[in-house]
């Protein structure tokens, strides 16, 4: 069971550089003025042609964050994450107090999978440069997820008192999974029925409640209400035909007498 994609790409952008006039020369224009126009070209998904100011920005001033930063997100866009993480390195020990720095490190650090590990550390100093940063949770909480940490469930809590998450079931869900897991019956139940409640036509929320019940909770007869619920609601849905098929033959198992 994965948490739904909910992160949203930094808008970054905006955040480096106030807008001037610039010509078309690389070499007459200033750092600005190269961050300027590069950003422009990013905006409007020219990101090769981006790649080349933000280059240029760099070779200029070498400890520039936000022209490291720029250069980052350009080198990501045109597929080299290496390059990418590079520069956000170098970002980062240029201003390790600069939130982008640390939070395009973290991020970029996660899409790797042999270099998740990495990605908590930046993560956590850009949380605590920009306290309650919802992107910033949400990268959090999907790393921890993946590594397995054991803290993991905080993240998800802050989510659920926030604007964006504060009626949405994902966090909910994601936090009776982790309690499950960790053999903390109450407070699983607790999570998945405030999943539930927030979203009770949501299959894969149904079906995690009925799991709870029956394998976690040793409630199967009360399971069985929510494995019918699950099969009404994917109901000709052929994503969910291999699930169906299994929880039927589940139902069948607990309803037949012995």
């Amino acid at each position: 069971m994965k948490f739904r994609k909910i992160i949203i790409l930094p808008a970054l952008l905006l955040a480096l550089v106030t807008l001037q006039s610039c010509s078309e020369n690389l070499a007459d224009k200033s750092v600005d003025e190269l961050l300027n126009s590069g950003c422009d070209l990013a905006r409007n998904g020219a990101w090769a042609k981006a790649m080349k100011y933000a280059e240029a920005a760099v070779k200029r001033e070498p400890n520039n964050s936000g022209a490291l930063i720029l250069a980052a997100l350009a080198y990501e866009n045109n597929d080299n994450l290496e390059q990418a993480l590079q520069a956000a390195r170098l970002a980062v020990k240029a201003d390790a107090k600069y939130f982008q720095a640390q939070y395009t490190l973290g991020r970029l650090c996660l899409k790797d999978p042999a270099k998740i590990q990495d990605s908590i550390e930046p993560l956590k100093r850009a949380l605590q440069l920009k306290p309650g940063d919802v992107d910033t949770l949400v990268l959090l909480a999907r790393g921890g997820r993946k590594l397995g940490l054991l803290d993991t469930v905080k993240y998800f809590e802050q989510l659920t008192v926030t604007k964006r998450y504060g009626d949405k079931p994902e966090p909910w869900n994601e936090m009776g999974i982790i309690y499950a897991e960790q053999n903390n019956s109450r407070d699983a139940a607790r999570c998945l029925v405030t999943a539930y409640n927030r979203a009770k036509e949501n299959p894969t929320v149904v079906l995690n409640l009925a799991l709870f019940m029956d394998y976690y909770n040793n409630q199967p007869a009360r399971a069985v209400k929510f494995y019918r619920k699950f099969l009404s609601l994917v109901e000709g849905n052929p994503v969910f035909d291999n699930k169906a098929g299994r929880i039927r033959k589940r139902i069948s198992v607990i309803v037949t007498p012995k």
